[in-house]
């Protein structure tokens, strides 16, 4: 009996040791973590760097079993990131004398907050795209984010998007990479960024705005991308991974980088901006759902030829009206681009220079055709 008890008290002895011991480490973590404000759980063997109490340092990380970052950090890194292929563009300044020597200033100087617009590095060479027109470039300076002053030596409009490019004689200016239409979704979270600092995190709320009316022009854009938050002030919408996903015009408005990808091919093959024409009026089939007569058309996707509110379904003297597209039409593909929900008809022009001779397929009357049509250049 008396062994027993010794048992029992030996057993109760170690369960009170297990007990307390864990109850002090617990105590102990408890203590590590928030007073000292340390990210290393002594427990779980989890670090959290996203307290801050690295500071952004650099750290080995031997054997934790757990390594937790949030989103805040990723966030953070894109911000800066993408602050580093924005440039400020400000109005040149001109201090008079008398002026320098009231104040004791003998050299120009810009204010970050006082800039005229932003721009978006598109080139290691210099090439920028920006939301602000320039009544005369050589009125206007670019300034990167490490404080570099550039004269611009060049400016062009784009006609089909409200951007405008310019060029500054540089070397080594980091690019962003463009997201992909495929990359986007409702929902998805983007950051709207500017050069001076101000960002917005915000949902996508829609990227595929249409314009109002059903007719569609194959010479311009009608797709727009939203947001829930309000991104009016910034240029930049890039995604958590830092790619572009669109350019912020002056009244708030999102255009899809692609959009732009056109104007940047041109600009690197010719150094100017050339967008191309065809010159038909459209509805867009993959938007409809005709309910009474189900199979009134011969296809649920493609482009059908239709005339405008001004009655115009081809454009007189246009390349469709050269090569014999009608009213009725439906333009299946572009050049082995199908005409669907991810690529209406306007966008897939885009992928060709005014000139190109590019083969497309529609259906006349329920019959196949193709026809070679040579794109005219939009004016």
């Amino acid at each position: 009996m008396q062994r027993e008890r010794r048992h029992l008290n030996l057993a109760t002895l170690v369960l009170l040791c297990v007990f307390f011991g864990g109850a002090s480490g617990i105590v102990a973590d408890l203590v590590y973590n928030n007073y000292f404000n340390q990210p290393y759980s002594l427990i779980s063997g989890e670090i959290n760097v996203s307290n801050g109490a690295f500071n952004r340092s650099k750290f080995e990380i031997n054997g934790p079993k757990n390594v937790v970052v949030e989103q805040n950090d990723k966030v953070d890194e894109t911000i800066n990131s993408t602050k580093s292929s924005l440039v400020g563009l400000f109005k040149k300044n001109v201090v008079s004398k008398s002026q320098s020597k009231a104040d004791g200033l003998i050299f120009d100087f810009y204010r970050i907050g006082q800039e005229a617009g932003q721009g978006l590095v598109i080139t290691s060479d210099g090439w920028i795209v920006t939301n602000l027109k320039l009544d005369d470039m050589n009125n206007y300076v670019a300034v990167t984010s490490d404080k570099k002053v550039y004269e611009i030596n060049k400016f062009l409009a784009d006609k089909l998007t409200p951007f405008y490019f310019i060029h500054v004689d540089a070397k080594d200016f980091p690019v962003k990479k463009f997201a992909s239409p495929g990359d986007v979704s409702n929902g998805q979270l983007v950051i709207a960024a500017n050069w001076s600092g101000h960002s917005v995190l915000t949902p996508v709320n829609n990227i595929d705005e249409e314009a109002p009316g059903l007719v569609k022009s194959s010479d311009a854009f009608s797709s727009k991308i939203s947001t829930l938050q309000n991104v009016n002030g910034g240029l930049t919408l890039v995604d958590l991974a830092g790619d572009v996903v669109g350019l912020i015009d002056k009244s708030g408005n999102i255009e899809p980088i692609n959009h732009l990808e056109a104007a940047f091919t041109s600009l690197l093959a010719t150094q100017s901006i050339k967008r191309p024409a065809l010159g038909v009026n459209y509805v867009d089939i993959s938007e409809l759902i005709v309910a009474k007569q189900p199979n009134v058309l011969p296809m649920d996707i493609g482009a059908l030829i239709f005339k405008d509110d001004k009655g115009v379904a081809v454009v007189a003297g246009s390349a469709a009206s050269g090569a014999g597209l009608k009213d009725g039409d439906i333009i299946s593909s572009v050049e082995n681009i199908n005409i669907d929900s991810g690529s209406n008809l306007t966008e897939a022009l885009q992928n060709f220079q005014p000139g190109a001779s590019v083969n497309i397929s529609y259906i006349r009357n329920g019959e196949k055709k193709e026809v070679e049509v040579k794109l005219g250049e939009l004016k």
